[in-house]
């Protein structure tokens, strides 16, 4: 037998088990690699999502978060500026003098010691309130007597009552203190009310006051109307 006729059932055999390896060792190992790199990459893809949708959730509650508070600010700041404008038109106003029919009435000067503040409140209207508080002094112009006859007891009688009425106005020279409340709403500033008391007394003595003609409360009424 010749040494090709020895090589053929050989190569015949390595030809036939060749393929066989193939199938049972190669293939399962390549299948395998495939599939362990494939459930990395579908593991990778999955961390991915998730850290897009916690970082989607942490933006929607942080925006949530701010959004209001950023509205909440824009307000204040807005009721903020018009404290200020009200405090510069009560800075603002002159001296003047009111005159009764009877030849009496005042001298008003103009208000001193003008401040303001924004405090937080307890209540369900507003969580937060402001005022604005200040000084005005002024002094009493006597009413002048009348020039009586001899026997006009009517006339003297009416001079007593007037010497009476300008001895007590004369000696009411207390300063009188001012406060006007606000409270922060929607739209801004709203009036809540006007108090007055002499600088002498304490805090339990503020009483009801309105706001007039006079240019302090005009100063209001320009700005939160």
């Amino acid at each position: 037998m010749s040494i090709q006729d020895r090589e053929e059932p050989c190569c015949r055999n390595r030809g036939f088990f060749f393929p066989l390896f193939a199938v049972i060792v190669v293939l399962p190992v390549r299948f395998a690699e495939q599939r362990e790199a494939g459930m990395r990459s579908f593991s990778f893809s999955v961390r991915i999502v998730l850290l897009v949708m916690l970082f989607y959730n942490v933006t929607l509650r942080v925006w949530a978060q701010s959004a209001p508070s950023e509205v909440q600010s824009a307000q204040e700041k807005y009721a903020i500026d018009q404290l200020r404008a009200i405090v510069g038109g009560i800075k603002k106003c002159p001296d003047r003098r009111i005159m009764n029919n009877n030849g009496s009435g005042a001298n008003i000067y103009a208000p001193m010691n003008v401040v303001w503040d924004v405090k937080d409140q307890d209540s369900f209207r507003s969580k937060k309130m402001a005022f604005i508080e200040f000084v005005q002094h002024s002094s009493y112009i006597q009413q002048q007597l009348e020039l009586c006859k001899k026997r006009d007891s009517a006339c003297k009688r009416r001079n007593e009552i007037t010497s009476d009425m300008n001895s007590i106005m004369t000696t009411i020279n207390s300063p009188d203190n001012f406060r006007y409340e606000f409270e922060f709403g929607p739209s801004g500033l709203e009036f809540n009310r006007a108090l007055m008391k002499h600088e002498a007394d304490d805090a339990t003595h503020w009483a009801a006051a309105r706001l007039g003609k006079e240019c302090e409360a005009q100063a209001v009424l320009t700005v939160i109307n």
